[in-house]
């Protein structure tokens, strides 16, 4: 780019190396993102890779040959994607680090359980949706989809709402189901930001009487209600 001469072709660079950019600190916002800051990447990259096998291929020696070619595959997106995992593991904390409760809330046993209860509509975290969807014969109220934004206010509000509200809020989505993790942080979060919430009252073990509790196996961090609302 800063070798190519004042024209189309350099004014085509620099619109493309700023979209780049642009999408790059998208990225790091919203994850989806990442798939089309890759494909505006690539005319970079191959012009790299080239640069790269070049320089490879004009060196004196085999072995500084042999570097310079096998160097392309560092700026291969296959190759960065892996080195960017890679780092990612590395300062991720260790599964001695967390709980039990972040690793594995519902359980494949929570759903099993779950599935054979009657068929019908569950009302969750939309994190754990879903999981529902497609270990159960049940539908589920929402899912973290940016198109189901309505399906997702009507969960979220449910939560945030006191338990009279929510009562409301939940009887007009017709759910049979309600199944939440109440140590994870999409619903410790709403308690705590929400402390006379639905949410809240469900963390501290205090379902209101229109929750009927269900048994799930032992030592689950999930917690299972039957809603009995509009004499269901």
């Amino acid at each position: 780019w800063r070798r190519q001469a004042a024209g189309a072709m350099k004014a085509q660079w620099e619109i493309m190396l700023l979209v780049l950019g642009a999408s790059v600190l998208l990225s790091l916002l919203v994850m989806r993102t990442t798939a089309v800051t890759h494909i505006y990447a690539l005319p970079a990259l191959a012009v790299t890779g080239v640069a790269v096998w070049r320089y490879g291929q004009s060196r004196g020696s085999a072995a500084a040959r042999i570097v310079g070619s096998l160097a392309v595959l560092l700026v291969m997106p296959a190759t960065l994607g892996q080195l960017a995992a890679t780092a990612m593991v590395a300062v991720s904390p260790s599964d001695a680090k967390l709980s039990a409760v972040e690793r594995a809330c519902p359980t494949s046993a929570d759903l099993a359980h779950l599935a054979r209860q009657r068929p019908g509509l569950v009302l969750s975290a939309i994190d754990i949706a879903p999981m529902i969807l497609v270990h159960t014969p049940h539908g589920v109220v929402a899912t973290g989809h940016h198109r189901n934004h309505e399906a997702m206010n009507r969960v979220i509000g449910s939560f945030v709402a006191p338990p009279a509200e929510a009562a409301k809020i939940i009887a007009a989505t017709r759910s049979d189901w309600m199944l939440i993790c109440p140590e994870k942080p999409e619903i410790t979060n709403l308690a705590e930001k929400y402390p006379a919430s639905l949410a809240a009252t469900l963390v501290a073990g205090r379902a209101p009487e229109w929750l009927e509790p269900v048994l799930l196996p032992q030592g689950s961090a999930a917690a299972l209600y039957r809603i009995r609302l509009d004499g269901k």
